[in-house]
């Protein structure tokens, strides 16, 4: 399977853009990484760059990229939803930035311990700034206006410090 992200920053270059494209094998673990620069016009295969250091995770199934979540762009910054523990669920963001080759990990809004029944949802910019949306079920997932579905809403207010403020 192949999940493909689109990274440009109109305002600086409005024809000039990044695409990444991140292959996956059956277990959907990162085996290669393919980036298209519209400025270069050509592909680069980043398969051996990429498995140094923290993305050597993606190759063994130890941080997957979680289905349907969406990715964020923010200061030219690629934000992915990432479960890296393999037993909690989404517990990070990866940011890859296209030109210095370079990833972040950044923890997710700390969930209430009683909410076990919670997903990611999706991740993406607005005004400026990423925003992550969690969906959590009432307690046996019998939804009711007792026990309703929760949406809820973090906004990363310090990227530098990775400070989520809850909306």
């Amino acid at each position: 399977m192949v999940r493909a992200y689109l990274l440009f920053n109109a305002a600086a270059s409005p024809h000039a853009f990044h695409l990444l494209q991140f292959w996956l094998d059956e277990m959907d673990a990162v085996r290669a990484v393919h980036t298209y620069s519209s400025a270069e016009g050509e592909w680069t295969n980043r398969v051996l760059p990429w498995h140094d250091g923290w993305w050597r995770d993606w190759s063994r199934a130890m941080a997957l990229i979680q289905l349907g979540t969406g990715g964020g762009v923010v200061n030219g910054l690629l934000h992915l939803v990432v479960d890296t523990d393999g037993t909690t669920g989404p517990n990070n963001l990866v940011t890859v930035d296209e030109e210095d080759n370079t990833c972040r990990t950044i923890p997710l809004p700390r969930r209430d311990v009683a909410e076990k029944d919670w997903h990611s949802v999706f991740v993406a910019r607005s005004q400026g700034r990423l925003h992550y949306i969690m969906c959590v079920r009432p307690p046996h997932g019998w939804l009711s206006e007792e026990h309703p579905l929760k949406l809820l809403v973090w906004v990363l207010e310090d990227h530098d410090a990775s400070e989520w403020v809850q909306c």
